[in-house]
């Protein structure tokens, strides 16, 4: 095993020294700018039922938006919510998962 474990070493060292390694670029990154509208709200459930009343009266109150950013859940991810999108002309788009 010993043997093993120099012979995994030695060939991970002759990788890595012909291995090139990306840089990050010198320049500092550009900020992007936050929307001018952002709406958010806490529903009593996680249902596809729910979610889509929550979508269709904020429409009727706050007009229709251009595109919706949700996370990853099912009850964004379904049949009902594409309709309802599809009849506003909205955009869906699932932000992705980030973990620190």
């Amino acid at each position: 095993m010993y043997e093993t474990i120099n012979l995994y070493i030695k060939s991970y060292r002759d990788y890595a020294q012909h291995n090139i390694r990306p840089l990050k670029p010198d320049e500092h990154l550009e900020p992007i700018a936050p929307p001018t509208e952002v709406f958010a709200m806490a529903v009593p459930r996680n249902t596809a039922q729910i979610t889509t009343e929550f979508i269709v009266e904020t429409s009727l109150t706050f007009g229709v938006p251009s595109y919706i950013l949700t996370d990853q859940g099912i009850h964004f991810g379904n049949e009902l919510i594409a309709g309802v999108l599809s009849v506003f002309s909205c955009a869906h788009t699932f932000a992705t998962a980030h973990h620190s």
